[in-house]
Formats: C-alpha cells, structure tokens, sequence
C-alpha cells in the first residue's frame, strides 16, 4: 500500500436556490459502513449542496496494483441544509445520524472547512492523519496554499501541514516545503 495519495474534490451540487444554501453551514452527517459515496451521490440528486473530500490510494493485491479513491474523513459527508429541514438528509439512503450535541445538529467550523477545500483546491498530495491537539504552529506564506494556518509535524524527513475537523475529532497531512512557512 503507498501513502503516496492525492486528494480529489467530489463534484458538488448547487441548491435550488443558491443564494439561501450558501447561508446554510455544513453539517457532518456519520454513513452507514461504506456508504459515503452512495449518500453522497443521493444528497446531489435531491439538489442539496454536498461535499465528499477524497484522496486516491495505490492499493496491491495478488500483484495487481490499482489505484482507489477513498473518503479522507472515513464515515462522513458534509451537506449544508436548513437545520430545520432535516427530514430529507435523514432519510436519504446510507445516512446513519447527523452528527449532534445535546440533540442538535452541529455545524462544522466554517475555517476548518474552507482550509480542507482549499487543499482540495489546490490539488496538492493528502492523507487522512490523526487529530493533533497541540503543535508548532506555522502559517503557509507561498504557494497554492497560501495563507492556511495550522500545526506542522515531522513526518518521515518531511514537513507535514495538519488540518482538523474538530467536530469529528479527525484530521489530514498535507506535505510542505519549509521554505513556504513561517511559525506563528
């Protein structure tokens, strides 16, 4: 199996009416056991704004060697929709919860969010990473991820950008060259 992986942006879909979905924040909604794509796919279909954030992996068996795409926050997909219309996303095929507190849905952080598309953006090499509390702190200065701020981990010789989704306790790793960061 090769960590070499890259992260790819699902589609996403465009709400009815736009101007009233961007006002929505995302929500995580938890899948039932390998079904993000399938409810991902369903949420597009009934026009909701749905965001599935993947990465490709290089997998081997039986010496063969494909190459796979893989949810990045296993378990999830992010969907913005009025909190107070929720019956939809709940019945929708492979939906498991909306991930809550206290009974309410909660949404996810709009920065932490923003951050992963950004990365998803800019297309560069991402993995699924442990969630870090506490780190050095650097801010990206240059390159296609400019201006994202974060702890930064050493990792097999490299420098790697982690970015968290505090909601789910879960995090990605992006590589970077010490010359594009400067500590906080």
């Amino acid at each position: 199996m090769s960590l070499a992986c890259r992260i790819q942006e699902s589609e996403l879909s465009s709400n009815p009416e736009p101007s009233s979905a961007q006002l929505w924040p995302y929500y995580a909604i938890r899948t039932k056991s390998n079904r993000e794509f399938v409810t991902h796919a369903s949420f597009v279909g009934k026009g909701f704004d749905s965001y599935l954030p993947t990465y490709r992996l290089s997998r081997s068996s039986f010496g063969h060697t494909r190459d796979v795409n893989l949810p990045l926050f296993s378990g999830y997909v992010f969907c913005r929709f009025d909190v107070n219309r929720r019956q939809p996303i709940l019945v929708t095929p492979g939906v498991f919860q909306i991930v809550s507190f206290n009974g309410l849905p909660t949404a996810v952080d709009d920065q932490e969010m923003a951050a992963i598309q950004a990365i998803s953006r800019a297309g560069v090499p991402a993995q699924p990473w442990p969630f870090l509390q506490s780190g050095r702190k650097v801010r990206v200065i240059a390159g296609p991820l400019r201006g994202l701020e974060g702890p930064v981990e050493q990792f097999k010789g490299s420098l790697r950008l982690v970015v968290g989704l505090s909601l789910l306790q879960r995090a990605l790793s992006v590589e970077l060259d010490r010359s594009c960061i400067e500590p906080i």
